[in-house]
């Protein structure tokens, strides 16, 4: 189901948990108390509804103040492209948060308390294996051999 479709559904329900609750209303405190919280989820729902609607078109017809999303674009997108270069990614605020990291306090919680330290060995004993394995030992010998003899 979409979620569309289940708001339409919670507001439905609430709607008609209101309304068959209406007679019930004030007969006694649990009736009271259903009555109450289905009218307090079916005017939570409609008032989100709205302002919902408001954002990307015109909820009942009213221009009012609404289509908030589509008339305001390109402030919208200003705004958040100044908040993200100026504010969020800038130098300074990138500077700020690298030196309030302990990265070597990161790095010794790592290996010492995470399991780090047997992950590390693993990926070097893997990485010096490749190497050997793929060595040329004659071609690097062939490399090697003047150097030696001159040593």
């Amino acid at each position: 189901m979409q979620k569309k479709n289940k708001a339409n559904l919670a507001l439905g329900i609430s709607a008609a948990g209101f309304v068959g609750t209406l007679a019930a209303g004030g007969s006694g405190f649990a009736a009271g108390l259903f009555h109450h919280g289905f009218l307090a989820a079916t005017i939570g729902g409609l008032a989100d509804w709205f302002a919902v609607t408001a954002l990307f078109r015109k909820p009942l017809g009213i221009s009012y103040r609404t289509d908030v999303l589509r008339r305001n674009r390109k402030r919208i997108m200003d705004a958040i492209v100044t908040f993200a270069s100026d504010d969020l990614l800038s130098t300074e605020n990138i500077m700020r948060v690298i030196r309030d990291q302990d990265t070597a306090g990161l790095l010794v919680d790592y290996l010492e308390h995470r399991g780090g330290r047997e992950g590390v060995v693993e990926v070097v004993d893997a990485v010096v294996l490749k190497i050997v394995n793929d060595l040329d030992s004659e071609g690097l010998a062939r490399e090697l051999a003047p150097a030696v003899r001159e040593g």
